[in-house]
């Protein structure tokens, strides 16, 4: 679910600094899904859409391969307004997990 060489190349020796990145990357994804969900519930597919651009982008440069996926498919449903129910549940659900593992990857310093 995660690109770990990409989080060992971000790292380079100094992981603290990656994990704040990736709190503040959770914090900022969070509230962008609450925004998300609010422009899904009024169709306003468009804003949807620039969301969704925003966090493939950001989880892509932090290695969160599998929530960067579903992200980008999110996207490409959203700009054809086939964006189906319960969509931003699992990219919480793919959120947190992503996140999760990231963080262990980075605390156990595997990547030296």
């Amino acid at each position: 679910m995660i690109d770990t060489s990409q989080l060992q190349a971000l790292a380079q020796g100094a992981p603290e600094l990656v994990l704040e990145i990736l709190e503040d990357f959770r914090t900022e994804a969070l509230e962008y899904l609450d925004e998300l969900e609010s422009f899904l519930t009024d169709s306003q597919f468009g804003e949807g859409a620039g969301i969704l651009h925003k966090l493939a982008g950001s989880s892509g440069t932090l290695g969160l391969f599998r929530f960067c996926e579903k992200v980008c498919e999110m996207e490409a449903e959203c700009k054809q307004e086939l964006v189906s129910q319960g969509s931003t549940d699992e990219l919480r659900r793919l959120l947190e997990t992503s996140v999760e593992q990231a963080r262990e990857f980075l605390r156990n310093g595997s990547f030296c």
